[in-house]
């Protein structure tokens, strides 16, 4: 039994009692498919095949073969070039979804731009030993999360969706959805993607140098929604120019948008892992 006292002549119709958010390990559960923490085998060990979702439903992910060398650290995984791409049993998002990633790049931007890849389509992932996505997207269309290096802007980081044919050339009405660029590229970050189907619109989370930046976007992106299949996250190659090579702390992934108090509560939650493991988000 609660008390609840009023004074009076005060409209209390605006106010609320604050609401108990459910979480697994702070993340909120509501639409949460995916929580990998990187928690797996020993430390300093080659990375086993699997890699587990802590999220309770079993949607645990496997290495995929042909790509880089994922060792088990205690900030998580590190991943050298051409990177890791990690098979999951989710489909690629069709509808509204939000991924929510802690890692670090150790790129150095080649040419004038370095692109790594944090969320693919299956059928653009591919197996060869030069592993990179974009031999398997010259076909699709969709988006791809993607952080890149610009040397021409001092190896400042940006992240923002993309359309893959248009990073290729062969579709340039496709909208490359960015941030601004952000100092300081060799520190870990937090991103938040987040993107609205029905309106077509996206928003970029960043934690960056202690500061919360939200970057709303109002552009559609040109996004075929009809798009079926699985998903892959990691670290990965998106060409051969780019190098891929990092650190992963930590990914959650949810087939919803997320409320401003649940932005919240992810945001602790990823600050939580970074401290747990000493890891600094400057």
């Amino acid at each position: 039994m609660g008390l609840e006292i009023r004074l009076p002549g005060v409209d209390y119709s605006q106010f609320s009692l604050p609401k108990k958010i459910a979480a697994v390990r702070g993340f909120p559960s509501l639409g949460l498919q995916g929580l990998y923490l990187f928690e797996d085998g020993a430390n300093d060990a080659a990375y086993q095949a699997n890699v587990n979702d802590s999220s309770g439903l079993g949607n645990h992910g496997i290495l995929r073969s042909g790509w880089g060398v994922a060792t088990k650290r205690a900030y998580g995984m590190q991943v050298a070039d051409p990177g890791v791409s990690i098979d999951l049993p989710l489909n690629y998002p069709t509808g509204d979804f939000s991924f929510i990633a802690l890692y670090k790049s150790d790129a150095v931007a080649q040419a004038s731009l370095s692109y790594h890849c944090l969320l693919a389509h299956r059928d653009w992932v591919t197996t060869v030993v030069t592993a990179n996505v974009l031999s398997g997207a010259t076909t699709k269309t969709g988006m791809l999360l993607l952080p890149r290096i610009d040397v021409a802007a001092n190896n400042q980081r940006s992240y923002g969706f993309y359309d893959p044919l248009s990073l290729i050339g062969l579709n340039n009405t496709a909208v490359r959805d960015d941030t601004a660029y952000m100092p300081h590229p060799s520190n870990y970050d937090i991103v938040l993607f987040s993107f609205e189907a029905s309106k077509g619109q996206t928003s970029i989370n960043v934690l960056n140098k202690g500061i919360w930046m939200t970057q709303p976007h109002t552009t559609k992106i040109n996004y075929a929604s009809a798009i079926t299949g699985l998903m892959n996250i990691g670290m990965m190659q998106f060409s051969a120019a780019a190098d891929a090579a990092g650190k992963l702390g930590a990914f959650a992934y949810y087939n919803k948008i997320l409320s401003t108090s649940e932005v919240d509560f992810v945001l602790k939650a990823m600050q939580k892992v970074a401290t747990e493991r000493s890891i600094s988000i400057l």
